[in-house]
């Protein structure tokens, strides 16, 4: 089967995933540990097998069959999406997802997961996904309807995706990548990463997601 993207890139598949999106808060997560804080974001997500089957093989970075050979093999890791924060978890519906990672060498290489059920013979449920290849060339700031803005204690913090989510690489850089999960689910994940000092390690935050619509479209 093949499974072709449009000119720019962008899928009506990936569009139907966004609009299932239903903002339900963010919150900090600091490790004094790793001095990284993380914004977690959360929301209900609903994909179709059709829709998770389309995407996971037309943006993933590479062949997606030989991608789950490479994350189930021994250049894979089990471990969780930021490294040195062990709260930071893919949750859905309230319980930490495990997750398999494997990735390409280099500033600009891409990380690619699945459920690690899937590797002992479950079902592929779970895949994150970058790739400067296909991801990273899709415009999907112009193209999409909507993107999501973070307010932090009343001022503009952020702007990402839907479904989109954050995980760093094992030597301390961060990705950011498409994260689907089969089926209709809620769903909190990283979306992004930060350097934390010591005088904000204890400062409070206040979050609020809000979508914010696209005037091109």
């Amino acid at each position: 089967m093949q499974y072709n993207r449009s000119e720019t890139g962008y899928s009506a598949q990936y569009e139907r995933v966004a609009d299932s999106v239903t903002l339900l808060g963010a919150r900090s997560i600091a490790s004094s540990t790793a001095e990284l804080g993380v914004t977690a974001l959360s929301y209900d997500q609903a994909v179709s097998d059709a829709d998770f089957d389309y995407l996971s093989h037309a943006y993933a970075p590479g062949n997606l069959e030989e991608l789950t050979d490479l994350v189930c093999g021994s250049g894979s890791t089990k471990r969780n999406p930021v490294v040195g924060v062990p709260e930071v978890q893919f949750y859905v519906d309230g319980s930490p997802m495990q997750m398999r990672f494997a990735e390409t060498p280099g500033r600009y290489g891409t990380v690619f997961g699945v459920n690690s059920d899937y590797c002992d013979g479950g079902t592929l449920d779970a895949v994150f996904m970058s790739s400067i290849g296909s991801i990273g060339e899709v415009p999907w700031l112009v193209e999409a309807k909507r993107s999501i803005h973070l307010v932090r204690n009343g001022h503009f913090f952020l702007e990402t995706m839907p479904s989109f989510a954050m995980v760093s690489r094992s030597e301390g850089s961060a990705v950011s990548g498409l994260f689907l999960v089969r089926g209709q689910h809620q769903v909190e994940v990283p979306v992004f990463i930060n350097k934390l000092y010591a005088s904000v390690l204890s400062e409070a935050y206040v979050f609020t997601p809000t979508f914010f619509d696209n005037p091109l479209r």
